[in-house]
């Protein structure tokens, strides 16, 4: 990339089972799988989300006890191998009595490549208590799936990413997908970034 900040395009899809938007204000708790396998990692992502509600107007709740909803994520990336094809020009120049002369391109061959690409992908998923059912009974009332494809394996740094594009339709259903960029220069990955 060299050595600048990246932009990503980030596809989004939101689905929700709401019959309006969440209440403004409203309390949620951001869970952390406790089988996690980094749970360090997945606490650094919990405190960006916790920004990223107050950003919304949401407060995030210290206890699930306590809270109107609650909020879990995954993260994660697939690799995929592509082979192709591309052109390799080859050039020569023309000399005229011993002089230089023109440079032209001649002719073209095509040489194998491999590379590998990463989706790098987040879900984000809003429980609720589920109405006339038992207590702590809860139901998926909202679900938001961001992915973004990169040639870098860094989930660390895109993930960032991944959380402001999730964001934008929070809470919404899409009714499609959506395709955002995200500039290194948002205020919101400027401010999550800085999340140790």
């Amino acid at each position: 990339m060299g050595g600048c900040s990246p932009v990503y395009t980030v596809r989004v899809n939101g689905f929700s089972k709401l019959d309006e938007p969440m209440k403004e204000k409203a309390s949620i708790y951001v869970t952390v799988d406790p089988n996690s396998q980094n749970p360090i990692f997945d606490n650094e992502i919990k405190t960006k989300i916790e920004i990223l509600l107050r950003e919304q107007g949401y407060v995030p709740a210290s206890d699930v006890g306590i809270s109107e909803y609650q909020l879990a994520f995954q993260v994660g990336l697939n690799s995929q191998r592509v082979s192709g094809y591309t052109p390799l020009y080859h050039p020569f120049v023309s000399f005229n009595d011993g002089y230089w002369g023109d440079y032209h391109f001649g002719y073209t061959s095509y040489v194998p490549y491999v590379d590998t690409y990463y989706d790098h992908w987040l879900v984000l998923k809003v429980f609720a208590p589920a109405p006339d059912a038992a207590p702590q009974t809860e139901q998926v009332v909202w679900i938001g799936e961001a992915v973004a494809g990169t040639s870098v394996a860094d989930l660390r740094g895109v993930v960032n990413y991944l959380l402001v594009a999730g964001f934008e339709y929070f809470g919404e259903d899409t009714g499609k997908q959506m395709m955002l960029k995200i500039l290194p220069d948002d205020p919101r990955i400027i401010q999550i970034t800085t999340v140790p």
